[in-house]
């Protein structure tokens, strides 16, 4: 199978990453604008800065139903002054309003540990969640499990989101604090929905944080996988030390092996039809050598057997 190699066009960064991808392991590269998208393709893109240029690689490919977006981050905008353009902070909202299945692996960004109903978890605090839309297209890939909270303060322009996370499969629970009971008239599903106390929330940390309500993910394992998906991967979803990249996070908590079983374990269940790496910022060789590891792993499941 011929599987294009590309750089991105007046990126010198992202061409030197593709010089080296060409060197070390014998293959031909291309500027973007030479790519056809009618067969399958890596896009070695350049800074973290430019990973919404994901957003014009995948719009050609209508066959492609599902988007997996290893990173620390979820790249939909925060609300509720997020930007609604396009960007490297907003452009998975725009992959979802494309209609493609989203399936995140690695987000960790704003983790709080809380011990709730005696178990101790860490839970990610998200008050964009009325930008995941649809709901039912987003899901996680995690070793643990994912509980997101919506805070007290932005109660009102999320309140939408219970009445979607009541009616879909991909989300398992619905933790709603009691004082906010007088908002959802709602309870079709009373089996999903469960209202908690303050007492059952040990909580250390900024009070306007606090969870109005907790939606706990099911497992992707268990929900139908897409046919053909595109996987996207930022170099921040590394833990600290491993590579340089211009936007890091030290709430970042995959190893290099993490992201390599992720690619391994959606590409069984779906065909990897395309990808890309960003997050280098400079020639830098530990780092190029970690893009060469992720690149020959997406190839290997590109080229299926």
């Amino acid at each position: 199978m011929n599987v294009q190699t590309c750089f991105y066009e007046g990126d010198s960064i992202s061409k030197s990453a593709a010089k080296y991808i060409s060197k070390a392991l014998k293959v031909e590269v291309k500027p973007h604008s030479s790519l056809n998208y009618n067969e399958p393709f890596i896009f070695l893109n350049g800074s973290n800065s430019y990973h919404h240029r994901t957003l014009s690689f995948i719009e050609p490919l209508s066959h492609v139903d599902g988007y997996v977006h290893i990173d620390n981050h979820d790249d939909i905008a925060l609300f509720p002054k997020g930007s609604m353009k396009v960007g490297p902070a907003s452009f998975v909202e725009f992959i979802l309003a494309r209609g493609k299945t989203v399936i995140f692996v690695g987000q960790n960004y704003w983790p709080y540990k809380v011990r709730f109903k005696g178990k101790s978890l860490t839970m990610l605090l998200r008050n964009n969640l009325c930008r995941y839309k649809p709901l039912s297209r987003v899901h996680f890939l995690r070793d643990n499990e994912t509980y997101a909270l919506c805070p007290l303060t932005t109660i009102k322009e999320n309140i939408s989101v219970i009445a979607e996370a009541l009616e879909y499969s991909n989300i398992e629970k619905v933790f709603l604090l009691d004082e906010c009971s007088e908002h959802v008239r709602l309870l079709k599903k009373p089996k999903k929905i469960e209202l908690y106390h303050r007492s059952d929330l040990q909580w250390n940390w900024d009070s306007s944080f606090y969870p109005a309500f907790i939606l706990k993910w099911s497992d992707f394992r268990l929900n139908m996988a897409p046919s053909e998906i595109y996987v996207s991967i930022d170099l921040d979803v590394l833990r600290p030390g491993i590579v340089e990249c211009e936007r890091s996070d030290v709430t970042s908590i995959l190893t290099l092996e993490d992201v390599i079983n992720a690619i391994e374990e959606i590409g069984k269940r779906s065909r990897i039809f395309a990808g890309d790496i960003c997050g280098i910022y400079r020639y830098h060789k530990p780092t190029l050598n970690v893009i060469k590891t992720l690149y020959e792993k997406l190839r290997e499941y590109i080229e299926g057997d």
